[in-house]
């Protein structure tokens, strides 16, 4: 990972950054079952049936604010500095992964239904984002009957680039904040993003 994605790795880690970052840039109506107050950073770290260690950039964990018993909320991140054609896929294998860990650290007795993952990938690269947002759409088709099984795993892009600075500007967050700064042409634009 270049140094870049490490930095946003660092800044994600505060729970402000990400609070801001699905409050004020996500915004989708999902974000509003969450209790942000209860956010816990998770184990990043997973290791495959082969032995192989992958590592996905951060994971969040909160609490749902509509449900009485305790359900959680993980919302995996990655951080992107130019396009990867392999994302859906990728992304993919840190679920399973995550998902087989989740399972083997709980009695299944205890449990009900797994916790829904949400994977978010932030670009903060120059080139546009051509690669595909959901893994359906890199298989193949063979026959009506068969759409059922393809696997239907999404995630949601935050695209730097999309966001212009004025818009940046009225969110007044610290995450807009961020995304101003990158988006800079200089150092004056740079003091001139910090409030």
């Amino acid at each position: 990972m270049g140094q870049h994605d490490l930095s946003y790795r660092l800044f994600f880690t505060h729970r402000r950054m990400i609070q801001d970052l699905l409050r004020e840039i996500v915004g989708e109506r999902w974000v509003e079952c969450i209790d942000f107050d209860s956010g816990e950073r998770v184990d990043t770290s997973f290791v495959s049936p082969k032995h192989e260690n992958r590592e996905s950039d951060v994971i969040w964990k909160f609490r749902r604010r509509d449900r009485e018993e305790t359900v959680y909320v993980y919302i995996l991140l990655e951080f992107q500095s130019r396009p990867d054609p392999s994302m859906p896929i990728r992304l993919m294998g840190y679920e399973s992964l995550f998902y087989q860990s989740l399972m083997a650290s709980e009695p299944a007795a205890g449990r009900k239904k797994l916790p829904p993952v949400i994977p978010v990938v932030v670009y903060n690269g120059l080139e546009p984002w051509n690669v595909a947002t959901d893994l359906g759409s890199l298989i193949g088709e063979l026959d009506p009957s068969a759409e059922i099984y393809r696997p239907q795993l999404r995630y949601r892009l935050v695209d730097e680039s999309a966001f212009d600075a004025e818009d940046l500007v009225a969110l007044n967050s610290p995450v807009a904040d961020l995304f101003r700064i990158e988006k800079s042409g200089g150092w004056s634009e740079v003091r001139a993003s910090v409030h």
